[in-house]
C-alpha cells in the first residue's frame, strides 16, 4: 500500500508541479506527519524534491528532473488516457485517478506550446445527461471491490420474465456490452457462470466471506453466457415517416436505413425478440409502422391497443 503511494504521489508531484503537505494528505487520507516521510522516502531513493514555504510553498520534484518517455509513442499515451477518463467518469475509482496521473506524465503534449488548448480526438464519458446515475455507480463500485478483494455479493436478481431470485455469486469480471452493464461470475445458487444485467440487480451486499476464484476462460464464457441471454433472432422491417428522419438516424447505423422516393425510410433490422424490441419499437410512437414480420405487426397493434385504453378510461 505504501509503495503504491509513493509511486502515485511521484506522479502527482511530476503532472502538477507544487503540491502542498496539506493537498497530498487529503487525496490520500493519511496524516501530514506520513506525507513528509514518504517525500523523505522518496528524495532518498534518487529522485530529488524541493520544499517551498510560505503561503504558496510545497512540494515539487526538482527542475529538469526526467523519466524516460519512450516506451509509449504519445499517440499511445492518448488513447490510454482517453479510456482511463471513460471509465473513471463513471467509477471515480482513486486507483484509475492514479494510473492516470502516471499516464499524463508520459503525454508529450506537456511541454506544447499549445498547452491547455482542448485536443482531444475522442471524449468517453459514462454518465447520464442531467447527472450520475447515483445507483449505478454504487453498484459497480462495490462489483469492483467485490473482484478485487474476492469477496462473494449476495442480491435479488430480476430475469425478463419478472421472476425474482435470490442470488450468491462469486464475482468474475465487468462487461460493458453496447450501453449496458454486466457482472460475469459464478452462482452458487445455480451452481454454474451466469451474466447478469446490472439494471436488474437490486439489494446488493458485499458479503464477508470471501472465495477462491474458479480457473476459467472468462471472456469467452461470459460471451457465451450473453449469447444464451438472447432469444430468437428475427429479422424486422420497419417503415418510417420522413418527419421521424432524426430519430432515426439517432437510433441506427446508416447501412440498416433505405430512404423512398417519398422521403419516408425503410429500417432493416436482426434483433433477439423480446420486450426490449417492443419497447424500442413503440418508443417511435406515430412515426414507426412494422413492415414484417406479421406476427411482430400483429404484437405492436395489441401493444398500442392497450395503451390507448389506458388513457381513454
Amino acid at each position: 500500500m505504501k509503495l503504491e503511494r509513493l509511486m502515485a504521489m511521484i506522479m502527482i508531484l511530476i503532472n502538477r508541479r507544487r503540491v502542498s503537505a496539506k493537498a497530498l494528505a487529503e487525496y490520500f487520507e493519511v496524516s501530514e506527519r506520513t506525507i513528509y516521510r514518504d517525500i523523505e522516502t522518496i528524495d532518498r531513493a534518487g529522485i530529488p524534491i524541493v520544499s517551498y514555504q510560505g503561503m504558496n510553498g510545497g512540494f515539487e520534484i526538482m527542475e529538469n528532473y526526467k523519466i524516460d518517455k519512450n516506451v509509449l509513442t504519445p499517440e499511445d499515451i492518448k488513447s490510454i488516457i482517453v479510456a482511463l477518463k471513460g471509465v473513471n467518469s463513471l467509477l471515480k475509482d482513486k486507483k484509475v485517478s492514479n494510473i492516470l496521473e502516471k499516464m499524463k506524465n508520459l503525454e508529450s503534449w506537456r511541454n506544447n506550446p499549445n498547452d491547455g488548448i482542448i485536443d482531444e480526438t475522442v471524449i468517453i464519458d459514462y454518465t447520464y445527461w442531467g447527472g450520475e446515475n447515483s445507483s449505478q455507480k454504487r453498484k459497480l463500485q462495490l462489483l469492483t471491490k467485490g473482484i478485487e478483494e474476492k469477496n462473494l455479493l449476495s442480491f435479488t436478481y430480476c430475469n425478463a420474465d419478472g421472476l425474482r431470485t435470490k442470488r450468491v455469486v462469486e464475482p468474475m469480471t465487468i462487461i460493458l456490452k453496447g450501453y449496458t452493464w454486466y457482472l460475469y461470475g459464478y452462482c452458487r445458487i445455480r451452481e454454474d457462470f451466469r451474466t447478469f444485467r446490472l439494471s436488474r440487480i437490486k439489494e446488493l451486499t458485499l458479503l464477508d466471506e470471501g472465495f477462491e476464484k474458479r480457473k476459467m476462460a472468462a471472456v469467452e464464457r461470459s460471451q457465451e453466457c450473453l449469447a444464451q441471454q438472447d432469444k430468437t433472432l428475427i429479422e424486422i422491417v420497419l417503415k418510417f415517416r420522413s418527419k421521424g428522419y432524426v430519430m432515426v438516424q439517432d437510433f441506427f447505423d446508416e447501412e440498416q436505413i433505405e430512404q423512398l422516393e417519398d422521403g419516408s425510410l425503410v429500417v432493416r433490422v436482426i434483433y433477439p425478440e423480446d420486450d426490449w424490441v417492443y419497447s424500442m419499437i413503440l418508443r417511435f410512437g406515430e412515426y414507426v409502422e412494422v413492415i414484417e414480420p406479421p406476427h411482430l405487426r400483429t404484437i405492436i397493434k395489441e401493444k398500442a391497443r392497450k395503451l390507448l385504453a389506458v388513457y381513454q378510461d
